[in-house]
């Protein structure tokens, strides 16, 4: 499991350094501001299930922020696609609706309402279970993969649509992106469901 928390730690240090740097070069600018958020999120999930899974302090509490955190990740990525390389017609109302979410959401996975219980389970590769409640982890789950997938989806618009510098720069996002959905989305909800593998569910925020 030694390898798992080093890499959890490391990947935090990176995520929130990057996303620390990015906020620091032009604090004013929105699309800076949203990437922040998307990288200091991710690196908060990083942390949240680094505590979890080094057993520092109430596994419970670093459990529930790990989903936390993720649902502001989602939330910062949708605020970004509307504002990167340029800002769509109503990139305000985009900005309300991604902090919003941002901010219910993240309470909604910290709150008693969605995850009762966190445990530490496996023999040699070490992962997060627990007990949800359906319901609400449901809504919250909805909202990640319909945000992400929603956020693909316009990026690679975007991406077909642009051209010259702009349209490199887009599908080098894009493509980031898409590795990062497809491969969050077979670690945390794929495998667990389909396949009763919940083994890898602590690797989604590293990729």
């Amino acid at each position: 499991m030694l390898y798992l928390l080093v890499l959890q730690f490391v990947t935090f240090v990176l995520n929130t350094s990057i996303g620390a740097f990015i906020l620091a070069k032009n604090p004013k600018k929105n699309v800076n501001q949203a990437f922040a958020l998307f990288a200091l999120a991710t690196g908060g999930w990083n942390l949240s299930i680094f505590l979890t899974l080094a057993d520092i302090g109430p596994g419970l509490l670093w459990g529930r922020l790990a989903f936390s955190f993720g649902a502001v990740m989602a939330a910062g990525l949708l605020w970004f696609v509307h504002i990167f390389p340029e800002p769509v017609k109503r990139w305000k109302l985009w900005t309300a609706i991604s902090w919003i979410c941002a901010v219910g959401f993240f309470a909604l996975a910290a709150s008693p309402f969605m995850i009762e219980t966190v445990q530490i389970a496996g023999d040699g590769i070490s992962y997060i279970t627990g007990e949800f409640i359906p319901q609400t982890y449901m809504l919250w789950t909805l909202f990640f993969l319909g945000s992400l997938t929603y956020v693909i989806f316009r990026s690679w618009y975007k991406t077909i649509k642009s051209r010259g510098l702009i349209r490199r720069q887009m599908l080098s996002v894009t493509t980031s992106v898409t590795l990062f959905w497809v491969l969050a989305l077979a670690t945390n909800l794929l495998l667990p469901i389909f396949a009763n593998d919940f083994r890898w569910n602590n690797l989604g925020p590293i990729f």
